[in-house]
């Protein structure tokens, strides 16, 4: 994780700065954004990064999804926005377009105090 939010991954033997799509960042970084990264590094399992967009000369923006539990179908997987949006540590992006939009904002308006 980078001081301004954005997300360093390792893919395909190298590593990517990413953007969350979906969200925005506020600036400094709220200690929630880093304390939602601190409990998942200590999970020790790894994300699934779904490209939503980007172009060769800009960041990509992904959803990241982290593994949420096992149940007799398989393994959970948890979107990561969702969970930063209800922890207080981003805001829906007004000035993107996406499927899940209204989700997002059903969690941002249930965020904890």
């Amino acid at each position: 994780m980078q001081q301004d939010g954005n997300l360093v991954l390792e893919l395909r033997g190298g590593e990517q700065v990413v953007q969350l799509a979906g969200v925005q960042v506020p600036q400094p970084l709220p200690p929630a954004f880093s304390r939602v990264f601190q409990r998942l590094m200590q999970q020790g399992k790894p994300v699934r990064c779904e490209v939503q967009s980007g172009q060769r000369n800009e960041r990509a923006r992904v959803k990241i999804l982290y593994y949420g539990w096992q149940d007799k179908s398989g393994d959970v997987w948890q979107d990561l926005a969702l969970l930063l949006l209800e922890e207080g540590a981003v805001e829906v992006s007004e000035q993107e377009d996406f499927p899940d939009k209204e989700i997002y904002r059903q969690h941002q308006r249930a965020r904890k105090p």
